[in-house]
């Protein structure tokens, strides 16, 4: 079993973005399947389509989705540059913006940075939400 990827040493740790494993093999399955309705090419399929799919979804579909879990619709998703991004939502009929910017590190990848500012992003909007003078909440 893999372990899951570390941070550079002086960025505090970060829900990273959700992987598509299951869904892009069931969707290679059930395709192969309707096309071929061949069990064991069905089969073959979701292997390949596990095996392609441990990627993460992108940072602003990733964001989209969990805000949506949440109750929230996402009006905007902004990249401010490789090291940022700002995404506006609705909820209640308010605007909300929220901000993230990396740390900085010369040994960070790609990936580390946009699952550092998914789980940072998800973080405050928990914090907002979890707030006991909120008046988000109906």
């Amino acid at each position: 079993m893999s372990e899951t990827p570390k941070y550079p040493m002086e960025w505090e740790d970060r829900q990273r973005r959700p992987r598509q494993v299951l869904e892009l093999s069931l969707l290679g399955a059930v395709a192969t399947y309707a096309a071929t309705s061949n069990v064991a090419a069905s089969l073959g399929a979701g292997a390949i389509g596990a095996a392609l799919g441990n990627q993460p979804l992108t940072l602003g579909e990733a964001l989209r989705r969990t805000f949506s879990e949440k109750g929230l619709r996402v009006v905007n998703f902004y990249r401010l540059g490789r090291f940022a991004a700002k995404i506006l939502f609705l909820f209640n009929g308010v605007y909300w913006t929220l901000e993230s910017h990396t740390p900085t590190s010369a040994e960070a990848t790609l990936e580390d940075i946009e699952d550092w500012l998914y789980g940072d992003l998800v973080k405050q909007v928990d914090d907002l939400l979890g707030q006991d003078d909120m008046r988000l909440r109906p």
